[in-house]
């Protein structure tokens, strides 16, 4: 997004799936910018980092089917490094630049992006008539792991739940404006805050130009506060773990089957009555277990939810071997009807 200084808003979209050529794309569509414009780079999902000690940030789009960078192809078409990203701001000519990462691994990023540019003497000659030249301000949500950035009980980046908050009202000036480090530090303070239940979050890291005084990038009216969505928490559940009851292990997949069905149920946006996390250990997150016996066709399911050592619930649920997948439809309802509701 690109934003005049007055704050007024001027677009450039790329519509289409974030992959790694849109992305590009976009960033190269903002070069159009000029020097008193402010650009604003929000990215979200997942980040790796890759190549050991000395190694990159990686920011994976939608591209890569796996997080694995090993993988030559993700790592061409999958993935977007911090030295492309740098290079690509570097070129816009937007004075004023924000950039935003809720991403896990974040951390390596901030310091390459942070480094004075190297201007032309034609941008330079212009950023000079305009007196409060501030470089790049840099919020990284530096979750300690994919797991810890996962588990939001708010279906969305612990960073961006704390953004979307402060611009809600919470921190803004006079109650309108959006000022960045404003913003940013209510953010860093925030997320810490209201992730207690969940393990391993980080403080966010705020990375901005040394003497550069804070500005602002956006105006929140009354109907833009009512259309922020801030989701309600809600129960974190996490992989199912389903064994044979005579003989151990799970022949029939069932596990496979029922992590599907709640992976689905997750994805369904505000309506999601559960997050899903693919872990086996969270704390404060919900954990289905289960036994099952096959009689013939006959499949008996005996489940058990619980948090830590705290048994919630249990139930049976009754089915057929070769309808799997309804019978993991039948234990996921089941299931959500025993975790609590807003």
């Amino acid at each position: 997004m690109l934003s005049d200084a007055d704050g007024t808003e001027r677009r450039t979209e790329i519509l289409g799936w974030p992959t790694k050529a849109n992305i590009i794309q976009a960033l190269s569509e903002a070069k159009k910018a000029k020097p008193g414009d402010i650009l604003v780079v929000y990215l979200s999902g997942h980040g790796v980092n890759h190549g050991g000690q000395d190694g990159d940030f990686y920011y994976l789009t939608s591209e890569a089917y796996s997080a694995s960078l090993r993988d030559p192809e993700i790592l061409k078409q999958g993935s977007l490094s911090s030295q492309q990203l740098t290079e690509a701001i570097n070129q816009i000519p937007a004075e004023k630049t924000v950039l935003i990462l809720d991403t896990c691994a974040s951390g390596r990023l901030v310091e390459k992006l942070t480094e004075k540019r190297e201007l032309s003497s034609s941008q330079r000659r212009a950023l000079e008539r305009v007196k409060d030249r501030t470089g790049m301000y840099v919020l990284a949500g530096c979750a300690a792991d994919a797991v810890s950035y996962e588990a939001s009980s708010y279906g969305q980046g612990l960073l961006t739940h704390s953004l979307l908050r402060g611009m809600k009202g919470e921190k803004l000036r006079n109650d309108k404006y959006v000022d960045v480090a404003s913003l940013f530090n209510y953010a860093a303070d925030k997320v810490p805050e209201i992730a207690k239940g969940v393990g391993g979050i980080q403080r966010p890291v705020i990375a901005s130009p040394k003497g550069g005084a804070s500005f602002d990038i956006g105006q929140v009216s009354v109907a833009d506060k009512e259309s922020i969505p801030l989701q309600s928490p809600r129960p974190l559940v996490l992989r199912a773990n389903f064994q044979g009851k005579k003989i151990f292990g799970d022949r029939l997949g069932l596990s496979k089957h029922v992590n599907e069905q709640l992976r689905d149920v997750s994805s369904r946006g505000r309506q999601a009555p559960l997050v899903f996390v693919d872990a086996t250990e969270l704390p404060s997150a919900y954990r289905l277990d289960a036994r099952y016996e096959v009689n013939d066709d006959d499949v008996k399911v005996e489940a058990q939810l619980s948090i830590g050592d705290d048994l919630k619930a249990e139930f049976i649920v009754e089915g057929n071997k070769s309808k799997l997948e309804q019978l993991a439809k039948e234990i996921v309802e089941e299931t959500k009807s025993r975790l609590p509701r807003d």
